[in-house]
């Protein structure tokens, strides 16, 4: 039984590692890349659709995300100007803000809040005529006079970058499907080889150890063991038999 008990705790410490250790990040995050055709930027990728392909809001908000992507966010002054230049001075193109419920909310497509970055132009937003989809050019933000539907403009997808051999996955890196997977271990999927040799080593301890258990009950109560403790019991009562006849006779 004490065996079994320091085999437990034995097992709980080395797991208890094991998942600290898995949650570790490893080295520094370096080296982020951009798959197909999205541009590397600080943290992002961003992805231009060119000038002659012009959609509805919603047709590419749709388009982005296809890509795992979502209509650009812009939340610093430094990345507008570069989403801007990267549309190669278009006239006007999609951005992700719209405006959320009946109140004058705007948020963007990617689920982040409207910044203290806003790049309005004078009077907007203007959200009188039910407007609720937001175009952005050098002169600044507005929102689609021709509405949403009906105004057809280029736009930029954006996503998360991530480290050489993975890619965005809407949530997290995934690992790309090629043929050199990455060489090291990326935070977003803890490495869990670790965790399960543990499990499997305490498996096998514990197959032994309730194996060593049964032996040592099997050979308490083996045939031969029985015979000798009946062979014993024999022997006590034929000396008593003989001790009685021997009362008997002297009497």
């Amino acid at each position: 039984m004490a065996g079994a008990v320091c085999l437990l705790v034995f097992c709980t410490l080395l797991l208890n590692t094991a998942s600290l250790t898995a949650v570790r990040p490893s080295a520094p995050v370096v080296n982020l890349t951009c798959a197909g055709n999205f541009t590397l930027w600080e943290l992002a990728c961003y992805s231009y659709s060119g000038p002659e392909v012009r959609r509805s809001f919603h047709q590419a908000q749709r388009h982005c995300s296809k890509l795992r992507a979502s209509l650009a966010s812009l939340l610093s002054p430094a990345e507008e100007t570069f989403v801007l230049e990267l549309t190669e001075n278009e006239s006007s193109i999609w951005i992700g803000l719209t405006k959320q419920g009946s109140a004058d909310r705007f948020m963007w497509t990617d689920g982040a809040e409207l910044s203290s970055h806003a790049g309005w132009r004078e009077g907007e937003p203007d959200t009188a005529g039910h407007l609720h989809c937001a175009m952005a050019d050098r002169g600044g933000w507005a929102l689609a006079r021709g509405g949403c539907a009906s105004t057809k403009l280029p736009f930029v997808c954006k996503k998360q970058a991530c480290p050489e051999g993975l890619e965005w996955g809407g949530k997290d890196c995934d690992v790309i499907s090629s043929p050199h997977p990455p060489s090291f271990s990326y935070y977003c999927y803890p490495p869990m080889t670790t965790t399960v040799l543990l499990v499997l080593m305490c498996a096998f301890l514990s197959i032994l150890l309730v194996a060593a258990y049964c032996g040592m009950s099997a050979r308490d109560h083996t045939p031969g063991c029985h015979q000798r403790h009946c062979h014993n019991h024999k022997l006590s009562s034929s000396s008593s038999l003989s001790n009685s006849v021997q009362d008997l006779w002297l009497s």
